[in-house]
């Protein structure tokens, strides 16, 4: 009875990305997203078209990432005809035809129960939470530190363009005398074996841009599935002011300090005691002298 009603809310939609056709759509997609099979027929950018607008270049983006043999898990808005917008789970797939070599997309959509609809509605958006977020975010896989996505922010900060990036490990980010340091420590986290699936705070770390400028860091990363592989999703919040601050008041401090360990050597309390005695037997002698000149 599951596998039935689950087959009646979702839909199939199959297109050839070289040929830019459809090739399977199920008789369903009229129920789940409110357009007939004629439609989409007829405009092949209707997938697309009937996304909301806040979810329909995050849509596009990740689905543009896919590599062939990839598989990613969207929830996005949809408008209907009705006038309606309601949410969706969407399973991409692309794979490769094995007689035409042509790339195809495979998508499976549904309509999410109430329990699962209500949960997405709390989900803030996607594009507030990676794509402009005003923190540098990256995405990079656990088994070879490779950089699988970045955001807008760490191109701008780092200077590097997203296709490099995205040819980049995470040890590239990192000066040459960190490296040690940054393998010590993913060797200690062991992200393969242990279960660190929450949010690792992994403190300030110092990081080299394209034009070979030092920035500190502080990293806080989560773990996430992502192209169906094991990754970590990481925040790196830019704190150099904030630690170029502390250490120009840790230098002042021992400037200070040691201008008063300077001063304090040159005190001596033997002779300040010895300079006390000697001006009170000068005030004692001046004031017997001046009892005898009044006493004549």
């Amino acid at each position: 009875m599951h596998d039935l009603l689950t087959a009646l809310n979702e839909c199939s939609i199959t297109f050839d990305l070289d040929e830019q056709k459809f090739l399977v759509i199920s008789p369903n997609v009229n129920k789940v997203l409110g357009c007939s099979i004629a439609e989409f027929y007829q405009n092949t950018n209707l997938p697309y078209e009937i996304i909301d607008r806040a979810d329909r270049d995050t849509v596009k983006l990740l689905t543009d990432k896919l590599s062939t043999g990839d598989c990613i898990e969207l929830n996005y808005r949809i408008n209907t005809n009705e006038g309606r917008t309601k949410w969706v789970h969407d399973k991409k797939c692309l794979i490769c035809d094995q007689h035409t070599g042509h790339k195809i997309l495979k998508s499976v959509i549904s309509e999410p129960n109430n329990e699962s609809a209500e949960a997405k509605h709390s989900q803030t958006d996607l594009r507030f939470l990676f794509a402009d977020n005003p923190n540098a975010m990256w995405i990079y896989e656990v088994s070879s530190l490779r950089i699988l996505d970045v955001n807008k922010t760490a191109v701008e900060s780092y200077g590097y363009t997203e296709s490099e990036f995205l040819t980049m490990n995470i040890t590239d980010l990192r000066p040459p005398d960190e490296l040690e340091k940054l393998n010590n420590y993913l060797y200690e986290a062991d992200y393969l074996e242990k279960d660190t699936k929450g949010f690792e705070h992994a403190g300030v770390w110092r990081h080299q841009t394209k034009k070979g400028d030092l920035i500190c860091a502080e990293i806080t990363s989560h773990y996430i599935k992502f192209k169906n592989r094991d990754c970590r999703i990481v925040i790196a919040t830019d704190v150099t002011e904030r630690v170029r601050y502390q250490e120009e008041a840790k230098l002042r401090e021992q400037f200070l300090n040691s201008l008063i360990d300077s001063q304090t050597n040159f005190f001596d309390p033997s002779e300040c005691r010895w300079t006390v005695y000697l001006r009170k037997q000068t005030i004692s002698k001046n004031t017997r002298i001046q009892k005898n000149r009044n006493n004549r």
